[in-house]
């Protein structure tokens, strides 16, 4: 298996991973919506789903592993 072909299956579980939270999301934000509605203002749900949903995206990005930065040395012109 060439580098290539890795990083390219590394990406495609990665936004699978990603589709996958977007739609559990999105149907849990659904639900919740239908629950409370009547009982709490429509605009207190609307902000409490994107506050919410940015949270889970923002915890879901920090724990994707990422790929070693490779630095290399710095060329000094004279």
């Amino acid at each position: 298996m060439d580098l290539d072909t890795h990083d390219d299956e590394a990406v495609a579980r990665e936004w699978w991973s990603s589709v996958r939270l977007a739609t559990v999301f999105s149907i849990v934000a659904g639900l919740t919506a239908l629950l409370l509605s009547g009982r709490v203002p429509e605009t207190t749900i609307i902000i409490s789903i994107i506050v919410v949903g940015t949270m889970v995206s923002w915890l879901h990005i920090e724990d994707t592993p990422r790929p070693a930065t490779v630095r290399h040395p710095r060329r000094h012109h004279r």
